[in-house]
């Protein structure tokens, strides 16, 4: 119906796909232990008096902050970023201490989307069409300046909430040339763009 934002719409579309196994892992946190999906940022930040201001950013799970566009025309939008954390833009990489608004690009195809540091996403790499399936695990690891962290995952077929779920157990240590990833089994390891520690898995 609108061509001209067809190619973009593509865009998101896949881009979704690559998130889906992030989302089955929410989505089995939800069933298991009543973990909200989708939640105010208020919800993982209550210390933080600027997250109970009104607003339409929210989180997605405890990893991801969205920044919905909803003003007709619109480029670019502020996001605040709660404090206590960094948070890099997942489209460049840029790091950003929390606890500050920044204003960000929003083009259709890639809307503000941050991910919090010391967070591990399971994404699925393969190349999707409708007419054929495939998956290739992959983790984006958005890195302390110092420290270690520790991720619990659940990876299933996509489709049904399974006792025979595989479960993800990967720990990334951060020092200040290196990051070290253990438990991803040979599974891609994707850092933000400009990272220049060295990655070790």
């Amino acid at each position: 119906m609108h061509p001209e934002v067809t190619p973009a719409v593509r865009d998101l579309i896949k881009f979704r796909y690559r998130l889906l196994p992030y989302l089955y892992d929410l989505m089995c946190r939800h069933a298991q232990h009543y973990e909200p999906i989708a939640r105010p940022i208020f919800h993982d930040f209550p210390d933080d008096p600027v997250c109970f201001e009104e607003g339409d950013d929210m989180l997605l799970g405890a990893a991801l902050l969205v920044a919905p566009v909803i003003e007709q025309g619109a480029t670019a939008r502020d996001v605040y970023l709660p404090k206590g954390t960094r948070w890099f833009d997942w489209w460049t990489g840029e790091a950003f201490d929390g606890g500050q608004a920044v204003t960000r690009p929003a083009p259709y195809d890639r809307p503000p989307l941050f991910a919090r540091a010391g967070s591990v996403i399971a994404l699925n790499v393969a190349e999707q069409s409708f007419a054929t399936r495939a998956d290739r695990r992959a983790f984006a690891v958005f890195p302390l300046a110092q420290g270690s962290f520790e991720s619990e995952i659940a990876d299933g077929d996509g489709e049904s909430l399974s006792a025979k779920d595989r479960i993800w157990r990967i720990r990334v240590t951060c020092r200040a040339d290196v990051i070290e990833v253990e438990g991803a089994d040979g599974a891609e390891i994707i850092l933000p763009a400009g990272e220049t520690r060295r990655l070790v898995d």
